[in-house]
C-alpha cells in the first residue's frame, strides 16, 4: 500500500530547540500497546534514562493504546527521569503528521517508521520483540531491499544499541538532526506504491517457501496481508 507524506517535517520552528550544549532531543513513537511493541517501548525508555543519567537532555513521548498502557504508565511515573517521559493515548491516521512532526526523531517499526521517515523525520527501526538495547539503526541506513519494512524481524539486519544512535543526535545539534532526517526520507521513497507492491510479493512468496511450507500460497497471502494490513493502517485510530 502506498503511504502519502505529510508536510515537510524539516522546518527550522522543530529544530530551534536542538542545541549541541543545551536542547532536549525530542523522541517520539506511534503505536499499538501490545507484547512484541510494548518491549521496545520499555527499552527505549531504559536508554533513555541512561542518557539522562550522562547529562543527555533527552525526552520520550509514546502515543497509542492497548493492554499494556498501564505498565508504561507505571514505568514513566516510576522513573528517576519521570519529567521526561509522556505516554498519551491513540491518535487517529489524520493526526499522525501533525503529531509525529513536533519532534526530533522517530522510533518505531513496520508502517509507523515508513511513515515517519517519508515525513522527513530521523527515524529509528526498532526490532519487534526485542526487550534489550539494540535497534537496526537509522531508517537511512537500513537494508530495504533485503527485507522490507513490514514489521517482521530482520535475520540480516546490523543490530546497533540505542544509546549509540540517540546520542549521536543530541551531539549532533540541529544541522545534523536535518541531515538524518532529509537521508531518511530519501531512503522511504522505495516504499511508492508500485515498489511497495512488488515487496509485498517477494515477501509473500519467501514466507511460503521458508516459513509456511505445509501452506498453500493463498493461505499465507491471506495472513501475512491481513497483518500487514493492520499494521499499516489500523482500524479508525492509528495501530501501527
Amino acid at each position: 500500500p502506498n503511504i502519502v507524506p505529510g508536510p515537510n517535517a524539516q522546518s527550522p520552528a522543530r529544530l530551534a530547540n536542538l542545541d549541541k550544549r543545551n536542547g532536549a532531543l525530542r523522541v517520539v513513537t506511534v503505536g499499538r500497546y501490545v507484547d512484541f511493541k510494548a518491549a521496545t517501548i520499555l527499552a527505549m525508555m531504559r536508554t533513555v534514562e541512561r542518557l539522562r543519567d550522562d547529562g543527555l537532555d533527552i525526552t520520550y513521548t509514546t502515543y497509542g493504546g492497548g493492554p499494556l498502557l498501564d505498565k508504561l504508565v507505571d514505568f514513566a511515573r516510576s522513573s528517576r527521569h519521570s519529567t521526561a517521559f509522556t505516554v498519551r493515548g491513540e491518535i487517529t491516521n489524520g493526526e499522525f503528521g501533525t503529531e509525529v512532526t513536533k519532534y526530533h526523531a522517530f522510533f518505531g517499526m513496520g508502517g509507523a517508521v515508513v511513515r515517519a521517515a517519508m515525513l522527513g523525520v530521523p527515524s529509528i527501526v526498532a526490532i519487534q520483540r526485542r526487550a534489550d538495547d539494540t535497534c537496526y539503526g537509522l531508517f537511512s541506513s537500513y537494508d530495504h531491499a533485503q527485507c522490507p519494512m513490514f514489521g517482521d524481524p530482520d535475520p540480516s539486519g546490523v543490530e546497533l544499541p540505542m544509546d549509540v544512535v540517540l546520542r549521536e543526535m543530541a551531539l549532533g545539534g540541529a544541522d545534523r538532526v536535518a541531515a538524518i532526517g532529509a537521508a531518511c526520507k530519501d531512503a522511504a521513497r522505495v516504499y511508492g506504491s508500485s515498489n511497495t507492491v512488488d515487496m509485498l510479493r517477494v515477501a509473500l512468496h519467501a514466507a511460503v517457501r521458508v516459513e509456511h511450507e505445509w501452506m498453500t500460497w493463498a493461505d499465507a497471502a491471506r495472513i501475512r496481508a491481513e497483518t500487514w494490513s493492520s499494521r499499516l493502517h489500523g482500524r479508525s485510530t492509528l495501530h501501527a
